[in-house]
């Protein structure tokens, strides 16, 4: 490697090194000036707007199961009236009919069993009708939640205002021929730019 190349790569590195120094300097000093705080509330929208499908499956699933629920419940309520209605018909044909000539025999234990029948199946009913409820509960709590974290997010994204100036900072490096003082050969030029931009108005629509 020639001594020109040797300088040439130590001086990329130095101007590197000094870029790097310089755009470290004023991101903490926009840190400083306020400038990390809306970074965070960015940062803290992103992480909504990612969770937001999450949430949406997950309120999805307590609906499905809240209709299960409610699809059984309804099947056993079903079930519970037509069990009533063969429990009627047992105890109009088997208990004692006080006009007949003589006493009916009773069936007691048919009797007994349609009514362990008919509670079980009622039970059953009231725990899936309860289960509904707890999913719905589940599901408007989620919502109500998020609701909330998205209002306060909203809010605090309001707050945030355009920055009207902005830094740019650039490096350059430059290889050619020079001529100096009669005499060519050649050379290397280095710059390193940093200039303030402030908007002065806005034109509609840009």
């Amino acid at each position: 490697m020639t001594d020109v190349a040797k300088r040439v790569a130590a001086y990329l590195v130095l101007g590197g090194i000094a870029l790097y120094l310089l755009i470290y300097a004023f991101s903490q000093l926009g840190q400083l000036f306020g400038g990390g705080a809306d970074e965070r509330v960015t940062a803290a929208s992103a992480v909504l707007l990612a969770e937001h499908p999450a949430l949406v499956r997950i309120r999805q699933q307590l609906q499905q199961e809240e209709r299960d629920h409610l699809a059984r419940s309804t099947q056993l309520q079903l079930k519970a009236a037509g069990l009533r209605h063969q429990l009627d018909s047992i105890l109009a044909d088997t208990l004692p009919d006080s006009t007949a000539a003589a006493p009916k025999e009773t069936d007691w234990h048919l009797i007994a069993l349609h009514y362990h029948q008919l509670d079980s199946t009622d039970v059953g009913a009231l725990v899936e009708c309860r289960a509904a409820t707890q999913d719905c509960e589940w599901r408007a709590d989620s919502a109500e939640r998020e609701a909330d974290r998205l209002s306060q997010q909203l809010d605090a994204q309001r707050k945030i205002r355009p920055r009207p100036c902005s830094l740019g900072v650039g490096a350059g490096v430059l290889l050619g021929q020079v001529q100096v003082a009669g005499r060519s050969g050649f050379g290397t030029g280095y710059g390193l730019t940093a200039g303030v931009s402030c908007q002065v108005f806005r034109i509609p629509l840009f």
